[in-house]
């Protein structure tokens, strides 16, 4: 679960977005973090890459993150 403290809207996350947060921790190139979830998981570079990008740009969308912080 993620506060935005500037709407206050909670935003629920699952397990595997959970864990793409957490590697947002420290800004990370997009491979990266594709390459992380792939060891974490049981799913293929193609499909992870796909679902990273389309949680990035919910993210952004949310003004979550920016590219400054991926």
């Amino acid at each position: 679960m993620i506060l935005d403290l500037e709407t206050l809207v909670y935003h629920s996350l699952n397990s595997t977005a959970s864990a793409l947060w957490e590697l947002l921790a420290e800004p990370k190139p997009e491979a990266a973090l594709v390459e992380a979830l792939c060891e974490q998981y049981e799913v293929s570079p193609e499909h992870c890459s796909v679902s990273v990008r389309g949680l990035l740009a919910q993210l952004e969308a949310s003004k979550l993150v920016s590219e400054k912080t991926i």
